[in-house]
């Protein structure tokens, strides 16, 4: 029952985002008047449509193989690929109003514009999840989106001087009182809505789950540190008067060294020189190393089931 659940709520993801694009294109070419309630509305559409395609292609994932980094990739892309879309949503949102504010031909301009920039944002959204063509998509999208907003901006100023002198002109100064040119003023406020959620939603299911899986595919190796006591070397050793001090605690006596030799002396000799080698083997002092290696696939499944993805 929970797999049917999951299949019908991936198709309805489908299905809403058929119809944004169709209520976006209905707006635009009936010229519908915009409110800050109809821009929460899209803008929430357009949120419930970025996580549709994450959950799609997180169902995929999961049922397809595929290489860690090419998994990577297509991450980092689909997040690209959802600011874009949000870029395509204030541009094709703000066309509804600035299409009323100019004479037709552009008018039909920003129209055009608005249909490629969203259509673009789309399907660049759509990619971000399955193929890595989409980064071509996506600057094409960013590309005209940016120009647009920058000659949407300075028109939309140039044309509230001239009402402003029209209507100063035309009404008199207490007609002029009426004119209110801040009531386009929820642009910016709803814009800046808009981009603090879709921030803090591109953080905690793309940022977030990217940053988790690229950690669980390594594991960190740490080396043990060799003791910081620095050893002499052999050198040094046999220069430190050791085998010396041996001839002068047993001296030759000239009865035993004349048959036997002087035992004690050679064997406190042997003794020391066997010494001398054992502590100039030792290695020099090195600090603990901490390297990475490729993570396997229980170990990989295991974090991430860890960290709650």
């Amino acid at each position: 029952m929970k797999k049917i659940l999951h299949l019908l709520l991936d198709f309805g993801y489908v299905l809403i985002a058929i119809f944004t694009v169709s209520f976006y294109k209905v707006m635009v070419s009936e010229g519908f008047g915009l409110s800050l309630r109809r821009i929460l509305l899209i803008g929430f559409i357009w949120l419930i449509v970025g996580i549709g395609i994450y959950k799609l292609t997180n169902w995929l994932s999961k049922r397809v193989k595929l290489n860690l980094t090419i998994a990577n990739v297509i991450g980092w892309l689909n997040l690209v690929s959802w600011i874009i879309g949000f870029l395509g949503l204030i541009v094709s949102s703000s066309t509804i109003a600035l299409v009323q504010l100019f004479p037709d031909k552009q008018g039909k301009f920003f129209s055009n514009l608005a249909y490629i920039s969203l259509l673009l944002s789309f399907f660049n959204m759509i990619a971000g999840g399955f193929s890595l063509d989409s980064y071509y998509i996506g600057l094409a999208s960013f590309g005209v989106g940016f120009l647009y907003i920058l000659f949407a901006i300075a028109t939309y100023l140039f044309s509230v001087r001239v009402n402003k002198r029209k209507i100063v002109g035309q009404l008199g100064e207490e007609q002029n009182k009426s004119y209110q040119p801040s009531k386009y003023k929820f642009f910016p406020v709803g814009g800046l809505l808009l981009i603090i959620v879709s921030l803090g939603l591109f953080y905690w299911y793309e940022i977030r789950p990217a940053k988790i899986k690229h950690d669980c595919s390594w594991i960190k190796q740490h080396s043990d540190a060799i003791p910081e006591k620095q050893p002499m070397t052999k050198e040094e050793l046999l220069n430190a008067g050791l085998i010396e001090d041996c001839d002068k605690k047993y001296l030759d006596n000239e009865y035993s060294t004349e048959f036997f030799g002087n035992i004690s002396k050679e064997l406190c000799q042997k003794k020391v020189k066997s010494v001398i080698n054992e502590y100039s083997s030792y290695k020099p002092y090195e600090p603990a190393k901490e390297w990475k290696v490729k993570a396997s696939n229980e170990e990989y499944e295991f974090c991430l089931h860890d960290k709650g993805l």
